[in-house]
Formats: C-alpha cells, sequence, structure tokens
C-alpha cells in the first residue's frame, strides 16, 4: 500500500513538473512577444546615417510593380545591402528587381553581396488542397528561417532619443593590465553629466582599479554637484584568475555568475561600458538575457582595447561572436576589415 503511494506522489510530481515548465515556457514566450512588439514600433534614430540591411519582399499580381514604385522613392544608400526575395515558382519579379537596380543611374558604388536575388518556398500554391499545404508549408517556415538567420535584416532597436537631455545609469567595468587606464582615458573625454549615476565594477583580486576611479573622479574640476549614490564602486568575483585550473573555476563561475546577476539587478544599468577584462562576460551576458525577456534594455558599448592590432581578445571575440555588444568599437583598420560588424573611428584612447 505505501508503495503504492510512493509511485502515485511521484507521478503527480512529475506531471506536475512538466506542467510548471510548460507554463513557465508560455509565460516567457508571451513576454518575449510582447517585447519584440514593443520594440517593433521604435523608429530609427533620426538623421542617423548608417545604412541598414534590407530585406524586399515580392510577388506576383502587382505586388512587385507597387514594391518597386515605392523603392524608387527612397534613399537607396540607406538600404544596403538589400535582399529581394520571390516565390520559387514566381519567375518575373527578381527579373524586374535586377532590371530595377540596373536603371539606378545614381546608385552608389555596389559592393560584392551588397544586391542578392533569393528564391523562397511557397506555403501554398494556388488551387493547392489543404491536406498537401501541411508539408508544403513546414518546408516554407523551414527554409524562411534559414533566410532570416543568414540575411539577419536590421531591426529596430532602443536607440537614445538625439538630444535628449537625461542622463542614463552607467555601469564601467574596470580591469587589471592597462584595461583601467584605457577606459579611463575613454570616460575623459565624454560628457559626463549625461552618463550618471555611474557604478564602477573591478575584480574582487584587483586592488588598483577603483581607487584610480576615485582618483579620476576627484579629477574632475567641473563636475557637475554629486547627488547621493551617484558615484558607486563595487568589486565583482571573478569567473577565474590567472593560472587556476578549470575545475575549481567550475565553481568560481557560478559564484561570479551569481554575484553578476545580483549586481545587474540591483544597478540595472541603461549604459555598459567595457574594454576587455574578463569580468564584463557575465555581466554583458546577463544583461543581454534581461533583453530577451523584456526585463531591462542595457545597451552594451564594447571598445576593444588599443593593444589589439591583429586579433581580438578573446572578451572580445565572445561579445562579438555571440553578438551580445550593441556597439562594438576597434582602435586598428585592420581589425575592422577583419570583423566587419565592429565600427573603426580612430583611436579612441
Amino acid at each position: 500500500m505505501e508503495e503504492h503511494h510512493c509511485c502515485f506522489y511521484s507521478k503527480m510530481l512529475s506531471r506536475f513538473s512538466i506542467s510548471s515548465f510548460m507554463l513557465s515556457l508560455v509565460i516567457a514566450l508571451v513576454v518575449r512577444v510582447r517585447y519584440v512588439m514593443y520594440q517593433c514600433g521604435k523608429p530609427f534614430p533620426k538623421g542617423a546615417s548608417r545604412s541598414f540591411t534590407t530585406l524586399i519582399v515580392l510577388g506576383s499580381g502587382g505586388h512587385t510593380a507597387e514594391m518597386l514604385s515605392l523603392l524608387s522613392v527612397l534613399r537607396m544608400d540607406r538600404f544596403t545591402p538589400r535582399f529581394y526575395i520571390a516565390a520559387a515558382t514566381d519567375n518575373m519579379s527578381l527579373h524586374k528587381a535586377r532590371s530595377f537596380e540596373d536603371s539606378l543611374a545614381d546608385k552608389p558604388a555596389v559592393k560584392e553581396d551588397s544586391l542578392q536575388f533569393t528564391q523562397i518556398y511557397r506555403s501554398r500554391e494556388v488551387g493547392q488542397s489543404y491536406v498537401t499545404s501541411v508539408w508544403t508549408t513546414i518546408l516554407a517556415t523551414v527554409h524562411a528561417l534559414w533566410l532570416m538567420i543568414r540575411i539577419r535584416p536590421q531591426v529596430c532597436g532602443k536607440p537614445f532619443p538625439k538630444g535628449a537631455s537625461r542622463s542614463f545609469t552607467t555601469l564601467i567595468v574596470l580591469g587589471s593590465g592597462g584595461h583601467t587606464a584605457e577606459m579611463l582615458s575613454l570616460l575623459s573625454v565624454l560628457r559626463m553629466d549625461r552618463f550618471t549615476p555611474r557604478f564602477y565594477i573591478a575584480a574582487a583580486t584587483d586592488n588598483m582599479s577603483l581607487h584610480k576611479a576615485r582618483s579620476f573622479e576627484d579629477s574632475l574640476a567641473d563636475k557637475p554637484a554629486v547627488k547621493e549614490d551617484s558615484l558607486q564602486f563595487t568589486q565583482i568575483y571573478r569567473s577565474r584568475e590567472v593560472g587556476q585550473s578549470y575545475v575549481t573555476s567550475v565553481w568560481t563561475t557560478i559564484l561570479a555568475t551569481v554575484h553578476a546577476l545580483w549586481l545587474m539587478i540591483r544597478i540595472r544599468p541603461q549604459v555598459i561600458l567595457c574594454n576587455g577584462p574578463g569580468t564584463c562576460i557575465p555581466l554583458c551576458v546577463i544583461a543581454f538575457l534581461f533583453k530577451v525577456v523584456g526585463i531591462r534594455w542595457s545597451s552594451i558599448f564594447y571598445v576593444e582595447s588599443v593593444a589589439r592590432v591583429k586579433k581580438l581578445s578573446l572578451s572580445g571575440l565572445l561579445l562579438y561572436r555571440l553578438r551580445l555588444a550593441d556597439q562594438f568599437f576597434v582602435q586598428w583598420p585592420q581589425l575592422q576589415n577583419k570583423y566587419p560588424r565592429a565600427h573603426y573611428v580612430g583611436c579612441l584612447m
């Protein structure tokens, strides 16, 4: 009898766990959908000069003609590279798009891969039965997913309003080995009244960085009146010390991640400035996850160290490959050529 009760409770617990997981998944999905819907209403920053990766969907029955008519009145240099997509059974739309591009007398120099013409499977052809359209719909959805991953058309982020006078809660990540000196050099040319309150963070074993940050703040002769808690200096656990074994670093990594999570919840920064120390990785990962679930939009600005001439640091490579940083800057032109999504604006430090 007792064994029967144990089996019953075990089954109930299993069902409850599965139900809880599914409910959590649905809630997370709903939150994400609402967040994306909110973000999609954000316009591009007024006066922005950069171009945007653009996906242009064409179609038969007059849709292509109307789309090309719309494109003819746009500033095409703002929408590049351009990816034209039409149904696999539409034999005319991409031909018309090619003719349209050839007819642009004043178009800028077209780089390799700045114009692409692609066909996509249709979910359902005209007159196709609904039974057979199930398979074609699945095929079309998989194909569309692959195209979106490959093209990654530009989406609206959450840019700072141009000319806004308000300040932004800023998290500044410091580090040994020259990172702190470079970061303070960068801060010295910024409008510090726009980045307040400021939270300086350094590794728990770094005894010099926060001291330098305090000295830097004291040296700002024209700084505005500092309110209570507008400057804070905090230490964070390191994921792995130099020379530490990978086995023992598992525990320290978990501890550092939990600590970083607590700091991000407490600070909730709008701006994160970092330039390479490993302590920035858990903070940036958590900031990115907060964006995904809509908790907080923290704009991550990563500036690669001036010492990195030919290749990125490990921290920079992770942020670049995982696309965690909103803006990624390098200080050497050859790095920008190697990593095209990075911005090169000369020496920042």
